[in-house]
C-alpha cells in the first residue's frame, strides 16, 4: 500500500511539533531549514513502517537521517533522539538509554563516524520489546523532554 502526501504530512506536523517541544525544554532557535528535506524523511519513515521493516532498522536511519543533516535551525540531534525513540514506543520497543548517557553516540553519528549497523546494534542493546497505551506513551516522551531541560541546566 502507497503511502499518501495527507499521511506524509500529518508525520511532518508531528515531527514539528516534538521539534518544538524539544526547543522549548532544551533551548535554541526553532524553525525548518529544510522542509522538502524533512517532509521526504517522513516520506521514508513511513514507507519503512508500512513495508514492514524491523523497527530498530527504522529507528537507526531516523538517527542517521535526522542527527547527520540539518533540517531544522537548532536541535537536529536532540530531536532525532526524540523521534527515533517515540518510532520505537511505537513500534513496542522501549530505548532506554536517556539522551544525557546516548549524546556521545548521536555526535557520532552526526559526524558520520557511525555506520547504520553499528546505529542498529546499539539501539538493539539498549532496548526491550513493549506494549505501552497512550498515556504510559506521552509520560515516556515528557520525561524525555525533561530530561533535556536537566541536562541543557547543567550545561549552562
Amino acid at each position: 500500500m502507497h503511502v499518501t502526501k495527507e499521511e506524509t504530512l500529518e508525520l511532518l506536523d508531528a515531527i514539528e511539533d516534538l521539534h518544538d517541544q524539544v526547543i522549548k525544554h532544551s533551548g535554541g532557535e526553532n524553525g525548518v531549514r529544510d522542509k522538502g528535506g524533512l517532509e521526504h524523511v517522513c516520506y521514508k519513515i513511513l514507507t519503512d513502517i508500512r513495508n514492514n521493516k524491523n523497527p530498530v532498522q527504522i529507528a537507526a536511519k531516523i538517527y542517521e537521517l535526522l542527527a547527520t543533516r540539518h533540517y531544522f535551525v537548532d536541535g537536529n540531534k536532540r530531536t532525532s533522539h526524540i523521534i527515533a525513540k517515540s518510532t520505537l514506543l511505537l513500534l513496542g520497543y522501549h530505548f532506554k538509554t536517556p539522551y544525557s548517557e546516548a549524546i556521545e553516540f548521536i555526535i557520532q553519528i552526526a559526524d558520520k563516524k557511525k555506520e547504520i549497523k553499528q546505529i542498529e546494534d546499539w539501539i538493539e542493546q539498549n532496548s526491550k520489546e513493549v506494549a505501552v497505551d497512550g498515556k504510559e506513551f506521552e509520560q515516556i516522551i515528557s520525561q524525555e523532554l525533561i530530561e533535556f531541560k536537566e541536562y541543557f541546566n547543567k550545561k549552562d
